[in-house]
């Protein structure tokens, strides 16, 4: 073999043996991982603007029960803390001395009547006898006046009978409010006047008011609710969240504002009425007053920090579903509890990137996380 031929033959094996080495070497090295990224995913809310505002509840009639004529009590007819209905009736007084009243009255009238019938008769037999001169004028002038005089004393018998009738309906004590009547300050046997103690004390549950004090600069916010977007038909909507943090089940309706500023407190008393079937509400609660509207906004909400902005406006990054990057314009609405609304642009459902926004770029693959609680 000559030399030439023994330089190619090891050119060729050197040649060989470095394009082996650069395969393995290129075989051995790792795929660079995917960018992983937080994502959250879109959902929906109302956007509409709320004032929370604390209040509390009141009754809207409050009745003390009291004896309307003097007499012992005979009977209580109700459980202290219960229902009571208008009608119903809660105590006895005792009857006797007003149906001996009522009696002597009807006697009274029987003989008033009696005497108008006399003097009647007598005024008649007058009148024939003038006519025969038998008797003078003033005879009959007299008979007149004693006629007269009867008929003014069947009225005052018959105006003492209904007096006397209405004294004895008093001694049923009745309730004049439907409500939850308290304890009774009287027991059986005990003598009651007009001028005693009530005897007990209703209070109304169903409806009922929640009262707020409202600052000048939040009323002035609530009006403003009810003229956003140009809608006429656009009105403040009071709920209520109660002390142990749940929403009450019932809307209520404003039914008064007071007509002045309180200068003392610069806020305007502000009255709503709210029903209560089940008397969740009680007099002297205290509760929570979301003032909102009574058309909600739902659109899609994404946290703050997903949203960024460039000379061209507001976007974010969103994750199709190939699990690449893309650029998505938004137009941004208000900003509620770390989140922002989103007008157009997203829609429920998307996942928007909310942690590692500076190291991905639209069209590029990435590895997904689940912001956790994320709605999935």
């Amino acid at each position: 073999m000559s030399k030439k031929t023994l330089f190619l033959a090891i050119c060729c094996i050197s040649s060989s043996f470095l394009s082996t080495a650069q395969a393995a070497d290129t075989s051995a090295k790792p795929k660079r991982p995917l960018p992983s990224v937080v994502v959250q995913t879109v959902d929906t809310k109302n956007v509409s603007p709320e004032i929370k505002q604390s209040g509390r509840v009141e009754a809207i009639q409050t009745v003390d029960l009291r004896a309307r004529v003097e007499g012992f009590l005979l009977k209580r007819n109700f459980v202290e803390g219960t229902m009571v209905k208008e009608g119903d009736v809660l105590f006895n007084i005792e009857k006797d001395t007003y149906q001996i009243a009522l009696k002597e009255r009807e006697a009274d009238l029987m003989s008033a009547k009696a005497t108008l019938k006399n003097n009647a008769a007598d005024l008649e037999r007058k009148r024939d006898m003038l006519k025969k001169d038998l008797i003078s004028q003033s005879d009959v002038d007299a008979a007149e006046a004693a006629r007269d005089t009867a008929k003014a004393q069947v009225k005052l018998s018959q105006a003492a009978l209904e007096q006397a009738k209405l004294n004895l309906s008093y001694t049923d004590v009745v309730s004049p409010i439907d409500g939850v009547i308290g304890i009774a300050n009287y027991t059986k046997g005990n003598l009651v006047k007009t001028t005693s103690d009530p005897l007990a004390t209703i209070t109304s549950v169903d409806p009922i008011y929640v009262s707020v004090e409202i600052g000048e600069k939040k009323l002035l916010q609530t009006r403003n609710l009810q003229m956003q977007n140009g809608d006429e038909n656009l009105k403040a909507v009071p709920t209520l969240v109660l002390s142990d943090g749940t929403t009450y089940n019932h809307k209520g309706e404003f039914t008064y504002m007071g007509p002045e500023v309180d200068m003392t407190s610069n806020t305007v008393k502000v009255r709503a009425t709210f029903p209560n079937p089940e008397h969740t509400l009680r007099p002297g609660q205290y509760v929570t007053v979301s003032i909102g509207l009574n058309k909600q906004n739902i659109l899609p909400v994404v946290p703050q920090e997903s949203v960024q902005k460039d000379k061209k406006g507001y976007f974010v990054l969103v994750v199709d579903a190939n699990s690449k990057i893309e650029e998505r314009r938004v137009d941004v609405g208000r900003q509620i509890d770390g989140d922002w609304a989103i007008k157009s642009g997203l829609k429920k459902g998307e996942q928007v990137v909310v942690q590692g926004l500076q190291k991905v770029r639209p069209d590029m693959k990435v590895n997904v996380v689940e912001a956790k609680g994320a709605t999935k």
